[in-house]
């Protein structure tokens, strides 16, 4: 691994264990082209030829070019004798060159970000390229050899000619067409018909090819290996070099300067740098959010604290991004799973499954069934997905013993911070109603209130959510998690909490359906018995219930009467056939 200054000059590159520098070399960023001159850098490119096997450049015979329709051809000899030719060919199937067309792979297809590198006098030059052309052989000789191996059939060719004879005998007609939408002109412009027609009516233009040890081919490497003396920016370290080339995650990148400070994660990369330039709370939130690892040791999670702090309270900010588990923190599920309530569940699963032991049993995180008791492949897959980013199989095929969490357990942190760890694992029992799939029955799950949250916390918050049921039957957990990211901070941190964390600060008053939060009482006596067994049906067969299973339910106890059991159903869900399924969720603006 280099590191690379951007700039020529002394350089104190900064150690460290996990990044050494080994070598340090200077690096330029030339432009030899400008906007205005109408000349482009082009990249050309053999993808089917191998590097041991290069064309004979060498040797063209020509080089033609259509700028419209961004089309390169060239045609280099081929010689009599190769071991690729077939010498018993016919003579009109035999050629003497080779043509080379070209297909346009646009820089923007890259991010605009492709260049040549130059390694020379011991600096890197880095020129940036206006396009890239990939040069495949074209087969236009085989078509013209089977067209020539076509039987001379004097009687189909009479048949073809009298049926364009009664072609052009028809009678004329008249059609009125309507006139072509926006979207239907631009479906014809980009249609593969009308681009043939547009490259055949451009003509070629011949180029001069320019080889090696030429003038001009000379003058142009000199320009792409010469310094010219303008800085790219300002200088910047050895550092942060590697970090702006190296991004924590991602394909993207986010403004450190966004106004928004509080965020459940899009998966956006930042650098070291980046992070280095937020507070500390949303550079912590930030780090498991985006990373690439979503477990990370205490000791490491420090190289990303550079301002004095408490370890009390960075580990107080640490708990409102990340659960520990087996003395490791792990990212929260809402920040790692894009809003999918079914995802963040199952996950939570498997964290409370490892931060109870390293080895954990697949079943036990989900037994990804359909409600016909059938196993669903979208869940099976959904469950490898979570296990494999948090653990490795143990064995394979007959030999298989569950799934061994990735990170060993961080016995210098539980050693140092036991009342942390303890704190941690009375969460985790606290949930187990609501985690732990094999204490999971037919009836709703009421979770507890979260140990270790101010009583000022849990009012508020409870107060907060429950006003916005005033004029609203069904809210998503997703719009409800972000209304509280517009509060002060301490209620914002609460939208990160599990999702049976989140409910139990409602003391049972709010149930969770697929990602979709009603009251579990209505306040009539008559009802809120028939709405509970229909919450608990809904909520252990995925927001979708049988008429058939509702009857039943009915059935049990006192029989309601009829109207009720249509209030009930109507209030909560709708009807599709046999089937009542949970309504959507209301919009919630805030």
């Amino acid at each position: 691994r280099r590191t690379m200054p951007t700039l020529r000059g002394e350089v104190k590159p900064e150690l460290d264990d996990d990044n050494p520098v080994v070598e340090t070399i200077p690096v330029y960023f030339n432009h030899v082209t400008r906007d205005d001159d109408g000349k482009e850098l082009t990249l050309l490119q053999y993808p089917l030829r191998p590097p041991e096997r290069p064309y004979n450049i060498d040797e063209l015979e020509s080089v033609r070019y259509k700028s419209g329709m961004r089309k390169l051809e060239m045609k280099i000899p081929v010689h009599g004798r190769g071991m690729n030719r077939d010498e018993l060919a016919p003579e009109h199937a035999q050629i003497s060159s080779l043509l080379l067309a070209s297909s346009s792979a646009k820089t923007d297809a890259h991010g605009g970000g492709v260049v040549v590198g130059t390694m020379h006098n011991g600096s890197l030059y880095l020129t940036p390229v206006d396009s890239v052309y990939q040069m495949r052989p074209s087969l236009q000789h085989l078509d013209a050899v089977d067209s020539a191996n076509k039987p001379n059939d004097a009687a189909a060719r009479e048949m073809q000619e009298m049926q364009d004879e009664e072609e052009r005998m028809l009678p004329l007609q008249v059609q009125v067409r309507r006139r072509e939408t926006a979207r239907q002109t631009e479906i014809r412009l980009h249609s593969h018909a009308y681009l043939r027609q547009k490259e055949s009516e451009e003509p070629w233009v011949p180029l001069r090819p320019v080889m090696p040890g030429e003038s001009a081919a000379a003058t142009l490497k000199e320009a792409m290996t010469t310094a010219h003396g303008e800085a790219c920016g300002k200088a910047v370290t050895a550092r942060e070099y590697l970090d702006v080339m190296c991004p924590v995650s991602g394909n993207k990148r986010s403004d450190a300067g966004a106004d928004d400070a509080n965020s459940l994660g899009d998966g956006s990369g930042l650098s070291k740098s980046q992070l280095a330039a937020l507070p500390l709370e949303r550079r912590i939130r930030a780090l498991f959010a985006m990373g690439q690892k979503s477990c990370m040791k205490f000791s490491r999670i420090r190289q990303f604290v550079t301002e004095p702090v408490a370890l009390e309270q960075l580990i107080r900010v640490i708990q409102d991004s990340a659960h520990l588990v087996q003395g490791v923190w792990v990212a929260k599920s809402t920040l790692r799973c894009d809003g999918d309530v079914t995802w963040e569940n199952m996950r939570d699963s498997a964290l409370f499954q490892f931060a109870r032991t390293r080895n954990v049993k697949p079943e036990l995180v989900s037994p990804c069934t359909k409600r016909n008791g059938q196993n669903d492949s979208a869940l099976v897959k959904m469950r490898r997905d979570i296990l494999a980013e948090l653990s490795a199989p143990r064995g394979y095929g007959s030999t298989a013993d569950g799934w061994e969490f990735n990170d060993l357990t961080d016995e210098s942190f539980l050693a140092e911070f036991p009342d942390v760890a303890e704190r941690e694992m009375e969460s985790w029992l606290a949930l187990a109603p609501s985690l732990d799939v094999t204490l999971q029955g037919n009836d709703l799950v009421i979770p507890m209130t979260p140990p270790h949250i101010s009583q000022i916390r849990l009012t508020t918050v409870r107060t907060l959510v429950l006003s916005r049921f005033e004029d609203k039957t069904h809210l998503s957990l997703a719009d409800i998690r972000r209304f509280l990211l517009t509060q002060a901070p301490d209620i914002a941190a609460c939208a990160f909490f599990r999702q049976a964390e989140l409910l139990g600060m409602f003391n049972g008053e709010m149930a969770c359906i697929e990602g979709i939060c009603v009251l579990v009482s209505v306040g009539d006596p008559a009802i809120d018995p028939l709405r509970l067994k229909i919450l608990g049906l809904l909520y252990q067969q995925g927001g979708v219930v049988k008429r058939s299973d509702i009857i039943d339910a009915r059935a049990g106890g006192s029989a309601p009467s009829q109207h009720t059991y249509t209030k009930v159903l109507s209030d909560l869900c709708t009807s599709k056939g046999s089937l009542w399924t949970i309504k959507p969720a209301e919009p919630l603006t805030f």
